[in-house]
């Protein structure tokens, strides 16, 4: 299980299907994070990286994930069964 985060707990932190945890302050963060350990991408920015990730999910989880803005993604991929949020 991979763990990112910092000595201080984060304001939020979630948890993958496969037990990868991610945290952040804010949604951009947690989203970045899953973006920078994530091997199906070489999308350096934000934006590419959740267009390219909702695309592979609608098409493997059969769900929409919007990509409007980190906390949209977010919500859709918990609501997709993709993430869980964990209380830090």
């Amino acid at each position: 299980m991979t763990l990112i985060t910092d000595a201080f707990p984060a304001a939020l932190s979630y948890v993958t299907l496969d037990g990868n945890v991610y945290s952040g302050d804010t949604p951009f963060q947690v989203v970045d994070a899953i973006r920078a350990d994530s091997f199906m991408t070489e999308a350096k920015d934000l934006d590419t990286y959740m267009h390219g990730a909702a695309l592979r999910f609608s098409v493997t989880n059969k769900v929409i994930i919007r990509v409007d803005s980190p906390e949209n993604f977010l919500h859709d991929l918990e609501a997709g069964g993709i993430l869980k949020r964990v209380r830090p």
